[in-house]
């Protein structure tokens, strides 16, 4: 049960069907039992095997299972892992975010368990004469080997849900025409295969905020065709919920295809920014919104980013990207008053004293764990977005909460997040 609900929400089938036999037998054996599954089985498996050594088997230790047993037991089920994912790669089944799947469950999962075999089965009638004890050292060390399971129920059913509201201020340059301030709100990476309760509050929380211009920054949708044909109403749905007297724009992200977002976002009221841009009036400001394509090194984006730096003083100037790569593109001291952008998920997992572990971008690591960033005069704001990274990814984050945004502009604000 409880390997099985540090799974939940993690599992994906790589592609279904039956399995034929023949010279691609396996490999189709393989992708039809999908990489959860095959990381579920393989660290129980490991764990179960290694834990019977250490009780049954002849220990280093003598007649109790030592620490040095334990070091060695559980490098022995690295090694084993090791192995397998070498297999899978080689027979072209996982990506690397397959890789870190397999060592996630490994972590939070094979090492737990092993530890708790270990520590739980020679108290049971019938085994305790049969098995080995723990010595005191290795008995103190036992505990400590179950803890990542805790942290991977936290990071895998807690964090992931506890949805944040993120606020900033954002100063602008004086020269720009008006007085008033300018509230933005900002969603993104959703990245979902079925529209639920988290989805909803993302969208309720934002709402509350009351922003006077919402930017959707692309990664909604993550799964199969047959995913977007059931949840394409519901998307709807979703989009038409978001409303702003100056209108809600959105722009592609990596993980649906420009014909999904165009289907999304029809009839909802949600313009979709493609290489284009927008004029509104908020008040007494007048904002320039334009929105590129993922793929930034097509003539689309460039040709976007480059328009926006026409001269003219009086407008805001706001340029909407999936990732935040798209600064590599903007020149330094740009006319571009703000970049907004996503893709990052904050990296997800963030570690004390350490950091973001994975960004998967070329912008520099604080950039991309998210917030306002300053880079050779151009202000960028990266949200942590809403979701996950699904498919063969582990469903998880750690230090990094999901968010949405709400970021004001003005001439007194400092830029500063509060």
């Amino acid at each position: 049960m409880v390997s099985d609900a540090i799974v939940a929400g993690g599992g994906w089938s790589l592609a279904g069907g039956a399995v034929r036999l023949g010279p691609m037998g396996t490999m189709a054996a393989v992708m039809a039992v999908g990489v959860s599954d095959i990381a579920l089985y393989s660290n129980v498996a490991i764990a179960t095997v290694a834990a019977l050594i250490a009780l049954f088997g002849r220990r280093l230790g003598g007649d109790r299972v030592a620490l040095r047993d334990l070091v060695v037991l559980t490098a022995f089920m690295a090694v084993v892992v090791g192995v397998e994912i070498g297999l899978l790669l080689t027979l072209g089944v996982v990506d690397r975010f397959g890789v870190a799947h397999v060592l996630y469950l490994f972590l939070v999962l094979g090492v737990p368990l092993f530890a708790i075999i270990v520590l739980l089965l020679p108290t049971f009638t019938g085994y305790a004469k049969a098995v080995a004890r723990p010595t005191a050292p290795a008995l103190l060390t036992l505990p400590l080997l179950i803890v990542p399971m805790a942290l991977g129920w936290y990071a895998t059913h807690v964090v992931p849900n506890r949805l944040t509201t993120t606020t900033a201020s954002v100063g602008l340059d004086p020269g720009r025409s008006g007085a008033g301030a300018v509230r933005v709100g900002v969603i993104g990476d959703i990245q979902t295969n079925s529209i639920g309760d988290h989805e909803w509050n993302a969208v309720t929380r934002l709402m509350e905020q009351r922003p006077q211009v919402i930017f959707v920054v692309g990664d909604l949708f993550q799964g199969t065709d047959e995913d977007f044909a059931r949840e394409l109403p519901e998307f709807r749905e979703l989009l038409a919920s978001l409303s702003a007297p100056a209108g809600v724009y959105a722009v592609l992200g990596n993980s649906e295809s420009k014909e999904q977002m165009t289907e999304m976002v029809r009839g909802t009221g949600v313009q979709f920014l493609f290489n284009s841009e927008a004029s509104v009036q908020i008040g007494d400001r007048q904002v320039t919104v334009a929105g590129t394509d993922y793929h930034l090194s097509w003539n689309g984006p460039l040709d976007t980013i480059a328009a926006l730096e026409r001269p003219g003083a009086g407008d805001i100037r706001i340029l909407l990207a999936h990732t935040p790569d798209v600064i590599e593109h903007v020149p330094a001291n740009s006319r571009i008053d703000l970049i907004v952008s996503g893709h990052t998920h904050g990296g997800q997992i963030a570690l004390p004293a350490v950091g973001v572990l994975f960004d998967n971008v070329r912008v520099p690591r604080e950039v991309a764990a998210g917030g306002m960033s300053v880079l050779n005069g151009r202000r960028i704001w990266v949200t942590t977005g809403v979701g996950v990274v699904r498919e063969q990814a582990p469903q998880v984050r750690f230090g990094v909460t999901p968010t949405v945004d709400v970021l004001t502009l003005d001439t007194a604000a400092q830029g500063s997040p509060s």
